[in-house]
């Protein structure tokens, strides 16, 4: 056993200690692949919200453009699915550009729009656009999952 200098506070700690006995600083090799693992997950997660966001775009648009062709007049319910598709689209591409990123600015501003693109589908799915309110809920459960990447980021520093 030898004592070595703490890279947090310079005092000497043992070789053999996994954490500083003065300021709390790690000195256990493995906390950082913990990190790394814990960032790979989160990085992936995003990836995959962004690729399905997409999808749900491209469905969700070409839906509410069918129903506006069929029914000659654009209803609140085709105009509310747009809407849902395309902020979905944006927290997407958002989720998918911010996926290596270690701050939660990225994971928040992805959050609202997935709030926003739920909050446009309540109240519809009475008339011409009954699937509506279940994209809505993916969006929410998009957002809930953004919330817990937030502490996730923040409780890991990663």
């Amino acid at each position: 056993m030898s004592l070595i200098k703490c890279p947090e506070c310079g005092k000497e700690i043992s070789s053999t200690a996994l954490t500083c006995p003065n300021c709390g600083y790690s000195n256990n090799p493995n906390d950082g692949k913990k990190i790394e693992e814990k960032s790979n997950f989160i990085s992936t997660l995003k990836l995959t919200l962004g690729l399905i966001s997409i999808a749900v775009f491209i469905v969700v648009s070409f839906r509410s453009l069918t129903l506006g062709l069929a029914t000659t007049t654009y209803t609140d319910e085709i105009y509310n699915g747009f809407m849902c598709a395309t902020l979905m689209l944006v927290g997407g591409l958002i989720s998918i550009s911010t996926k290596k990123s270690k701050s939660v600015t990225g994971t928040i501003v992805i959050m609202i729009f997935y709030i926003i693109s739920f909050s446009v589908t309540i109240g519809t799915g009475k008339t011409t656009y009954s699937d509506l309110p279940l994209w809505g809920l993916l969006a929410l459960a998009f957002a809930i999952a953004n919330f817990i990447m937030i502490f996730l980021q923040k409780k890991n520093h990663i």
